[in-house]
């Protein structure tokens, strides 16, 4: 239906990194985003780290979606990462400490070496608020560290 309305530009849909094989919304896009969270939260777990899944998983898994489907233009990472797990309530009524068990600095720095080893050449990041808001709190050290990704 989009595209009968829109025919000129792509579609754009997204799915689950960890959780998908990508292959039903890929068949529908004409560009496939996929998510990239390395620690995540669950009410019956805890916090979930996904510390063994190697960044070759990512670039493997975009590499047999485009064997499938061979229409994509291209395959992103439509979210990367870059902010804590709020642990099912709001940022602000998290404490430092709280936002600290899921992202901090030091996890900062690890996402962007680990984004950079997919072999992704479009990624967005997601968490450029929480450095905003980080930075209007007197925490400016990630909102800091990203500007030096442009430089």
């Amino acid at each position: 239906m989009v595209k009968s309305v829109d025919p000129r530009r792509p579609i754009l849909i997204t799915d689950s990194g960890e959780l998908s094989n990508w292959q039903k919304a890929a068949s529908l896009a004409d560009v496939f985003g996929t998510t990239l969270y390395r620690i995540v939260w669950n009410k019956k777990l805890g916090f979930w780290d996904y510390w063994f899944v190697p960044p070759a998983f990512y670039r493997y898994k975009a590499d047999i979606t485009r064997f499938f489907q061979p229409h994509l233009q291209k395959v992103i990472i439509t979210e990367m990462q870059m902010e804590p797990w709020t642990m099912d309530r709001h940022m602000t009524e998290l404490t430092q400490e709280e936002q600290n068990l899921s992202f901090n600095l030091e996890r900062f720095r690890s996402n962007i070496e680990y984004v950079k080893k997919t072999g992704f050449r479009e990624v967005y990041l997601w968490g450029v608020e929480y450095w905003y808001w980080l930075k209007e709190q007197g925490n400016p050290e990630m909102w800091e560290e990203a500007k030096k990704l442009w430089q």
